[in-house]
């Protein structure tokens, strides 16, 4: 009777241990910095869609280079979003990218130079000016380094893009115009005129492969919170 007791009770503790248990947790990297209102909104629709897969989530800003870095080595277990290329195979990136949608980002055109403002894109391509770009902005990358008679400079961070536009160094900088408002906090200088928009390009959450199972599953669920009414990133969208 004692023994039938004891393991009884034994039941009852690994019950209420499984019950009390915390959900896994994914850890997502993201090149949207911290501090924006944008990463806040992505961090909101990532917790309420894992949640609902009885997942926890976190979510850390890396810059652009560091995160692809880590990602490759597994220290994540997503990105919050890249674009279509971030699975090609020449990046040999461990990821799979899940089927929606997040938003459509617009990069625009920046100077401080007022002549450069009213010139169609034709011609500042045929000036040789110097463009700067965010190394690992896939998107943009690629179309800047393969223009033909421009100076392409690469940069580690939209501050320092600032910066150095501010400076005269270069004569364009092209980045996400959603994450201007940070990273002019940060680099301290005056705003730059916007020439326009350069290119847009959709966002597409990414699972390192460890994960891939998961895809589908994470797919539906954030598709019903990007289409909820109280969708958090429908300002950005």
């Amino acid at each position: 009777m004692i023994r039938i007791l004891i393991c009884l009770i034994a039941l009852s503790w690994a019950g209420t241990a499984t019950a009390d248990a915390e959900p896994p947790v994914l850890r997502f990297v993201c090149t949207i910095p911290a501090d924006s209102p944008v990463f806040s909104a992505g961090e909101q629709l990532y917790r309420e869609a894992m949640h609902s897969l009885g997942y926890g989530f976190e979510m850390e800003f890396r810059p652009t280079r560091r995160a692809q870095v880590d990602l490759r080595a597994g220290r994540y277990d997503g990105d919050c979003g890249r674009v279509q290329a971030f699975a090609a195979p020449a990046l040999k990136m461990p990821v799979v990218r899940v089927d929606v949608q997040l938003a459509m980002v617009e990069a625009v055109a920046m100077t401080h130079e007022q002549r450069l403002l009213a010139m169609p894109r034709e011609q500042l391509i045929a000036e040789g000016l110097r463009f700067g770009y965010i190394k690992g902005n896939l998107s943009v990358e690629q179309e800047i380094t393969q223009i033909t008679g421009i100076i392409a400079v690469g940069l580690n961070s939209p501050a320092q893009g600032l910066k150095m536009l501010s400076s005269g160094r270069i004569d364009l900088l092209i980045f996400p115009q959603v994450l201007m408002e940070s990273a002019l906090m940060k680099a301290q200088t005056t705003t730059p005129r916007i020439w326009g928009a350069w290119q847009r390009y959709p966002l597409y959450p990414y699972l390192h492969t460890r994960h891939q199972s998961l895809a589908p599953a994470l797919a539906k669920s954030l598709n019903q919170r990007l289409t909820a009414p109280d969708n958090p990133v429908a300002p950005f969208q």
